[in-house]
Formats: structure tokens, sequence, C-alpha cells
């Protein structure tokens, strides 16, 4: 028993010792920087595009998520459970109405791990919601993208067209930050 414990404490010495090592280690200049999403500089340029096309629309970025909207109101959206037959019942969910537009963005480290797969566009009778989520590798990170707007209508259509483009390259809005 003696000799096991004594075993023991020469590990937890060992493993000690080593992590002291590690972090005690000087740095790789080259490698102490690293590439973050600059979401101010895209929220601005989102924000711009945005009042361009809806210009009392509103928006807002609490940390890594970004809101805008306008015309909206509270829909009640009927459908059927998955793999169809059955209706569900109704949920009320907020949305765009003819001349509207309603959108989340959430910045996520990692690829998208969801179910559904995207670009997806899903009908809510009322609306359309568009389903994005472009990886970029440069940061190992991901946008989720939940836009609703009209189905119908030149505004809406150029609308996803150009904020679509821009999603799409958000990495571009990106910084070097040292560690």
């Amino acid at each position: 028993m003696r000799q096991i414990v004594a075993l023991f404490m020469v590990l937890v010495a060992f493993v000690g010792a080593a992590s002291i090592c590690a972090h005690s280690a000087v740095p790789d200049p080259d490698t102490t920087k690293r590439v973050t999403f600059a979401s101010n500089r895209f929220y601005v340029a989102l924000r711009r595009l945005v009042q361009r096309y809806y210009p009392d629309a509103t928006s807002h970025r609490l940390r890594d998520t970004i809101h805008f909207e306008d015309d909206t109101r509270i829909f009640l959206i009927h459908g059927e459970e998955r793999g169809g037959g059955e209706w569900r019942d109704p949920f009320a969910e907020r949305g765009p109405m003819k001349s509207g537009i309603y959108c989340d963005i959430g910045y996520q480290k990692g690829a998208y791990a969801g179910m559904a797969g995207v670009p997806q566009e899903f009908d809510q009778h009322y609306f359309t919601t568009l389903l994005m989520a472009p990886y970029s590798e440069k940061l190992d990170s991901h946008l989720f993208v939940r836009l609703k707007h009209p189905k119908t209508g030149k505004i809406s259509h150029d609308f996803v067209e150009e904020v679509t483009r821009l999603i799409n390259e958000f990495d571009r809005y990106t910084e070097a930050i040292a560690d």
C-alpha cells in the first residue's frame, strides 16, 4: 500500500511540474495573433443596407447577436407535424407584414450542426423564413441567420439577394488581435 501511495505522489509531482513548464513557456510571436469577428463593423455595414431598403427599421446588437425588424406583427402559424399528416396546434410568431422585414443573426464558434439543411426557405404561409448558416474556415465560426421576409415584392427580393451576399462574406469583417 505504501508503494502505491509513493507512486501516486511521484505521479502528482510529475504532472504538476509538467503543467508549470507548459504554462511558463515563451509563446511563439507568430501564434499569439488570432482572428476575431469584429461584429461592430459587420453590424454597421448590415444596418446601412437594412436602412437603405427599410428606412424605419429598428436594429440592435447585443454581444454576438444582431436583430433588425420593420413593419412586423404577431401571426398565428398553423403547420403540419414532422412527417406530415397531423396538424399541430397553432403558435404565435412575430413576422413581417407585406412591406416589412424581420431578422435574427447569431455568431457561433465552429461549424453549423443543426438538423435543417442550410440555406433553406420555409413557407410560413404569411411570409417566408430563410435559414442560413455560412461558415468561415478563417474564424472557425458561423453565423446562424433566420431572415423572415414577405413572399412577394421587388424590394423583398432585392433586399434578400443583397443581405445574403453580405452575410455570406461576414468573415471580411475580421481583425487580428493579440492573445
